[in-house]
């Protein structure tokens, strides 16, 4: 059966990476850690399973300096399908910051057309927010099988990269969070971020 991100509250049907392959999070429901990335890469896509490019490679060498089995932990992304800009240059055509900003020309260019038609206007949402509750229900989701096991501080997330930060915790500027230590306790409780 293949993973369904619906079935985890992801909001596809509105999102504009419709029709892109799904790269589904992978580790077991008991995982000490949660690693979270951006959005998958060109590997990534081809082999359906996140970090197995040369992001992958650089990720398995950290976990194993840190004496962390790549096995315990679950790794996933911001958003589960990877972000395509057609008007952008080769090397940013796959950006999640590049597609972000082309959403929001787009958006732009739709709010300005409908009012000069006085139509209604309906914007093109964004990945991240389209895929953050789905997101944030694997984070519940581990947090409380680790809090079961015993884990009085739940599940450890790690954000890799200032993408992950903004959709697993809602905090922007991760060289400000560097080494430090987020507790998302009472967001966790209220389903929020």
């Amino acid at each position: 059966m293949a993973y369904d991100p619906r079935a985890a509250s992801a909001l596809c049907s509105i999102c504009p990476l419709l029709g892109k392959r799904v790269v589904p999070p992978q580790g077991p429901p008991d995982a000490d850690f949660m690693l979270i990335g951006e959005a998958p890469g060109r590997y990534e896509e081809i082999q359906g399973s996140p970090f197995v490019g040369q992001s992958g490679m650089a990720l398995n060498e950290i976990l194993a300096e840190a004496g962390i089995k790549r096995s315990r932990c679950m790794i996933s992304n911001g958003t589960l399908c990877r972000p395509e800009t057609p008007t952008a240059p080769p090397l940013k055509r796959h950006d999640m910051p590049t597609f972000i900003a082309y959403i929001r020309s787009l958006n732009a260019a739709a709010k300005k057309l409908a009012k000069s038609s006085k139509s209604e206007y309906k914007p093109i949402a964004s990945p991240i927010d389209c895929c953050a509750p789905r997101l944030w229900r694997e984070i519940h989701f581990l947090d409380q099988s680790a809090r079961r096991r015993g884990r009085v501080n739940g599940i450890v997330i790690v954000p890799l990269g200032n993408f992950a930060l903004t959709t697993s915790t809602g905090r922007r500027g991760i060289m400000k969070f560097r080494g430090s230590v987020i507790s998302l306790d009472r967001d966790l409780e209220a389903g929020t971020t």
